[in-house]
């Protein structure tokens, strides 16, 4: 490997982590999220049965942007590990499978 290329394979192999990364960092959020939701530390004007609603919604939208960049960095990791690292039908094939 010549030497002006370790940089972009280092970075092609830190990229591997992005989604995994992404995906616990979203997990913790949400799991400290719902501890402050379940709490009920807020003060008097701002709990109210609308607030509680806002509050959950936004909750699950996270949740599922979290799940949907996850998934869609993992397939963008694979395709782009079949395309220029290992040449596998069932990474192809996998990486396909997913939406």
């Amino acid at each position: 490997m010549n030497k002006h290329h370790n940089g972009i394979w280092i970075a092609y192999i830190l990229s591997c982590f992005t989604p995994f990364t992404f995906l616990i960092s979203g997990v913790i959020a949400i799991i400290y999220a719902g501890y402050r939701l379940d709490k009920g530390e807020d003060s008097d004007v701002v709990i109210s049965h609308y607030y509680g609603l806002i509050r959950t919604f936004f909750l699950y939208l996270t949740f599922f942007v979290v799940l949907i960049v996850t998934v869609a960095t993992s397939n963008g990791v694979l395709v782009g590990v079949s395309d220029y690292w290992v040449k596998s039908t069932l990474i192809e094939d996998i990486a396909y499978f997913i939406p």
